[in-house]
């Protein structure tokens, strides 16, 4: 009887660490994925020289072959995000939509004014989408990054 409870403790804990283990690696599976974007859709805006219409194309075009997730109504929900993230800043922003775009990322552009440069650059938050599919819902992280600066001299 003594064997019995400590198998079914063994059991028990290697069925734990099992399902911690998967949970991390589709975790981190997914977090790879959503930098993987973020860091796609940076090097468009650089490359195009701005969040423009060729831009937002290209853009979409890398979402799709990149198999990432398609939201509707973003609009709302990339303006929260942005203020919350840029709330205790200074900073000014003009908010960009995602355009005509079903795909869940946002974009702001911040304007530089210094003594030494006069130009612009985009922040861009893209998302870690995690399924539950037991539960039925899906739980998403942000994952941010920032263009270069894209100006001239003074």
């Amino acid at each position: 009887m003594k064997e019995a409870i400590s198998n079914s403790l063994i059991l028990t804990l290697v069925i734990t660490f099992l399902f911690i283990f998967v949970i991390l690696f589709a975790g981190s599976t997914a977090y790879t994925k959503a930098f993987k974007v973020k860091n796609k859709i940076v090097s468009i805006i650089e490359r195009n020289g701005g969040y423009n219409g060729s831009a937002v194309s290209e853009i979409n075009l890398a979402l799709r072959d990149a198999g990432y997730f398609i939201s509707l109504n973003n609009s709302d929900k990339c303006q929260a995000e942005i203020n919350n993230r840029f709330r205790s800043t200074n900073q000014t922003y003009k908010h960009i939509s995602t355009g005509n775009s079903s795909y869940r990322y946002c974009v702001a552009e911040f304007s530089v004014n210094t003594q030494s440069m006069e130009g612009k650059y985009y922040a861009v938050i893209a998302y870690m989408y995690f399924e539950v599919p037991l539960i039925g819902s899906k739980l998403e992280f942000p994952v941010y990054g920032e263009t270069k600066t894209m100006g001239t001299l003074k």
